[in-house]
């Protein structure tokens, strides 16, 4: 497993479980995603990882921007002992990032069409 996919995984279950803390259930969720309550418990476990789609459906699902659901569900994420916080958080700012990077891209890209 590389490094990234790892990253991934953690994110997707810092995810999960931050709607877990707001008594949000695995069929719930799965029903925003489009996928079956396994992936979503796989998904709290690191097993599984949200794709950007499942993470823009959550978001969506909500009534959110995407920036916006991960600054607003991941402060309620559990962090265990074996995770180091600080690589953590730089990870979510990069996500972040990166996110508010693609929707400017994809706004300049609608405003052409």
């Amino acid at each position: 497993m590389n490094t990234s996919q790892l990253t991934s995984r953690k994110l997707s279950a810092f995810v999960i479980k931050a709607l877990y803390a707001k008594k949000e259930t695995n069929k719930k969720i799965a029903e925003i995603l489009g996928v079956e309550p396994p992936f979503v418990s796989n998904a709290s476990k690191g097993e599984k990882k949200l794709s950007v789609d499942h993470l823009l459906k959550l978001a969506d699902g909500y009534g959110q921007s995407l920036p916006k659901f991960l600054e607003e569900h991941l402060p309620d994420a559990k962090v265990s002992a074996n995770d180091d916080a600080k690589t953590i958080n730089k990870n979510v700012r990069e996500s972040l990032d990166l996110v508010d990077k693609a929707t400017k891209l994809l706004s300049g890209i609608q405003e052409k069409q």
